[in-house]
């Protein structure tokens, strides 16, 4: 039976040791001995059944692992993957790079748009300063022009009446 125990099949091995129980509790019935003897001995066949059970669904999941090849392409692909967020890690420090670039640029801008608001307003104050100096020259040469034409008007009266006087 021990031989058997390496080379037969659980199911079957258990199958026999069952047999082998009852033939055996059958020659000691009634001895209270027996009876505890066969209860443990089923449940220890229980025990080995579901141990039996377990190793099957191992086994059967062990088959159905990929082999070398499997594995090393598994291998490669997580070098490729390995390798790509390498170069995914170096294309973010760049672009992070860039944007601290385009931010400082951003900031030095706002600076020249802040200045040059700054200078537009002095324009407009300077444009609107010469705009009324421009209007109160043009009203200033309005009056002289009109004076000078009273001056010419006049001068020309005072020659007329000279000459009205010399001849």
């Amino acid at each position: 039976m021990a031989r058997e125990l390496y080379v037969m099949p659980s199911d079957v091995f258990l199958g026999k040791a069952a047999k082998s129980l009852l033939w055996v509790s059958g020659l000691f019935s009634g001895r209270s001995c027996a009876r505890r003897g066969h209860h443990y001995t089923t449940a220890l066949m229980d025990r080995v059944r579901d141990a039996g059970h377990a190793l099957s669904i191992l086994i059967d999941r062990n088959a159905e692992l990929p082999g070398p090849e499997a594995v090393a392409a598994a291998e490669q692909r997580a070098s490729d993957l390995e390798a790509e967020a390498a170069g995914l890690k170096s294309e973010i420090k760049a672009a992070e790079q860039r944007a601290s670039d385009l931010e400082a640029e951003a900031t030095r801008l706002k600076a020249e748009v802040k200045s040059a608001e700054e200078q537009n307003k002095e324009l407009q104050v300077l444009l609107r300063t010469t705009r009324t100096e421009a209007h109160l020259a043009r009203k200033e040469a309005a009056t002289l022009d009109q004076k000078l034409e009273e001056a010419l008007a006049e001068a020309k009266r005072a020659s007329k009446a000279l000459a009205t006087e010399t001849d």
